[in-house]
């Protein structure tokens, strides 16, 4: 199954990165989704994809970094969507003001 961060709060921000890493061997993609509805969105159908920044995580372990800088989103998450095999997935966000 998929698998979602907590969203994220983007707004009066001006950039944000995200660093994934994996252990053993999960098989399937990591993206970054965006959403601009004012309160927490909540449900799947609140999000979109961002373009670019599908990943994915090919079955041995790994990490991948987005580097975000300019966005203009209100929120933000990383999702996980399972194609085969298990493992362990943690990220972490770091997001900074414009000034």
């Amino acid at each position: 199954g998929n698998i979602s961060s907590t969203p994220i709060f983007l707004e009066s921000n001006a950039v944000c990165s995200v660093h994934a890493k994996w252990i053993t061997t999960p098989v399937g993609n990591l993206t970054i989704e965006v959403s601009n509805d004012f309160a927490v969105p909540s449900t799947d159908d609140d999000w979109t994809p961002l373009s670019s920044t599908a990943t994915a995580a090919g079955g041995v372990a790994g990490d991948f970094f987005w580097d975000l800088s300019s966005i203009a989103a209100r929120w933000l998450r990383l999702i996980y969507t399972r194609t085969s095999s298990t493992g362990t997935l943690t990220a972490r966000a770091t997001v900074k003001g414009s000034g």
